[in-house]
């Protein structure tokens, strides 16, 4: 079962890099992942920072 999961994983993140590699002329992406990047960093950064 942990083997399947791992298979599966695999796959995806290789799907994911074909994805990223096809499309890393689109402006459009660059600008969503700096917007991910933002978000995830806002939030750990407030997950840390609770008072």
């Amino acid at each position: 079962m942990v083997l399947s999961i791992m298979d599966t994983l695999k796959e995806w993140s290789d799907k994911l890099r074909e994805w990223t590699i096809s499309n890393t002329n689109n402006p459009l992406f660059w600008l969503c992942a700096f917007v991910l990047g933002l978000l995830i960093f806002k939030f750990t950064y407030d997950a840390l920072h609770k008072d």
